[in-house]
């Protein structure tokens, strides 16, 4: 089977949790001997081959490159987020692309940068769409339906209205719609999206070893130390609950707990005063996979305390990598990750946050309920698993 997969970003330019996703797919559709192109955004035009994928990095046409966006005034990204809804100037770019790689299916992801001009490419080549939504960019130019002020948006403005009219039409192209929850496919079919396309819940996927979770695990069970260390892991911003855990942790006394931040983002700063005036609180930075790995194996809990719909939570799957359990807020995809395997908490609820944590520090036998249950769910994110299943969705595709 020919697919070409459509993202923003990849390797070895990835970001987020969406960038990840798309590679590990990629590589596990070649591993099963499926002939794999990936499009995506460049600074200049280049063809590569990583890990028997063949990329092709694409300078779209645009006020400016899609890496040079963040660095622009207001003006500037509202006329490339404008012109990117329906992006003539990348047409021929794109449907030479198209034409030489002759796909049996296109599957794309973020496509912001791209632009959804794609989609109509697909339909009149007759090759069929399959999109995954792994965030709410179709929805939100923000792509995370929070407001400038950080609070989540319930109503959408003038702009957003006419921006989601837009994409909701463009989207009349897609066969086939994917999401890696439950919650973030409903959130887009409620406000009138996909009306038209089948829709699939397909999980994130990770690689791991079982046996190696499984040797962390009895290394947990029988770890002895007076000091219980906490990580929180991703984005250091206000929206994922940064602020808010900085400020429980001030009014929580306990001295035998540790919590560990690794990641980037605009309230680095306020991390790092807090672990100066608190020897509980440590900033490791931005970690590599290398480096997560053995931080990872040496922590006793991690903590998701995110105050807007995550469609996923790929941390709380790499953690589960490590029998990690998870105090997690109840809301978006983060629910359908979390069963057995740890906390869920209402969304900035201080009082939920400290007795999830006392739970965890103090009822060993329960604490060790959570680790074994992480054993049992990570055969749901397995990417062979993935792999087959979106194998599965592109078959059934191409045959209708």
């Amino acid at each position: 089977m020919k697919v070409l997969l459509v993202n923003s970003r990849y390797a070895p330019y990835s970001t987020g949790g969406a960038d990840i996703s798309t590679r590990k797919l990629a590589e596990a559709l070649a591993k099963r001997g499926n002939y794999v192109d990936v499009l995506t955004c460049n600074d200049i035009d280049t063809t590569d081959r990583l890990n028997e994928v063949i990329v092709h990095r694409k300078k779209f046409h645009n006020v400016c490159t899609y890496f040079d966006l963040k660095k622009k005034n207001k003006f500037i990204k509202y006329i490339y987020k404008f012109i990117d809804i329906y992006n003539l100037f990348n047409y021929r770019d794109i449907k030479e692309i198209v034409n030489s790689i002759n796909p049996d299916v296109i599957h794309t992801n973020n496509i912001n940068g791209i632009s959804p001009i794609i989609w109509r490419i697909a339909r009149k080549a007759q090759i069929p769409v399959v999109h995954t939504c792994r965030d709410y960019f179709l929805m939100c130019p923000r792509t995370t339906l929070v407001k400038k002020t950080k609070k989540k948006c319930k109503t959408p403005r003038l702009i957003c209205k006419l921006w989601r009219k837009c994409y909701i039409s463009n989207a009349r192209s897609i066969n086939v719609v994917t999401a890696p929850s439950r919650y973030t496919l409903d959130v887009h079919v409620a406000n009138g999206y996909f009306k038209y396309a089948k829709k699939i819940t397909i999980y994130n996927a990770i690689d791991f070893n079982i046996e190696k979770t499984k040797n962390i695990l009895r290394n947990r069970k029988t770890k002895k130390s007076n000091i219980f260390k906490i990580i929180y892991l991703g984005a250091i911003e206000q929206h994922k609950g940064v602020d808010f855990l900085l400020e429980e942790l001030k009014s929580f006394k306990m001295g035998n707990i540790e919590i560990y931040f690794a990641g980037k983002g605009s309230l680095v700063k306020k991390v790092k005063a807090s672990a100066e005036s608190d020897k509980r609180i440590h900033y490791l930075g931005f970690l590599d996979e290398n480096q997560l790995d053995s931080i990872l194996c040496d922590m006793d809990l991690l903590i998701c305390p995110s105050l807007w719909p995550e469609p996923f939570g790929r941390v709380i799957i790499d953690a589960y990598k490590y029998a990690l359990p998870v105090i997690g807020s109840n809301l978006g995809g983060i629910p359908e990750l979390i069963r057995d395997t740890g906390i869920l908490i209402s969304p900035g609820n201080g009082a939920e946050l400290r007795q999830a944590i006392e739970i965890m520090v103090f009822d060993r036998e329960k604490y060790i309920s959570f680790c074994e249950a992480t054993i049992n769910m990570l055969q749901d994110f397995a990417v062979e698993t993935q792999a087959v299943l979106f194998e599965n969705v592109y078959a059934e595709t191409i045959k209708k």
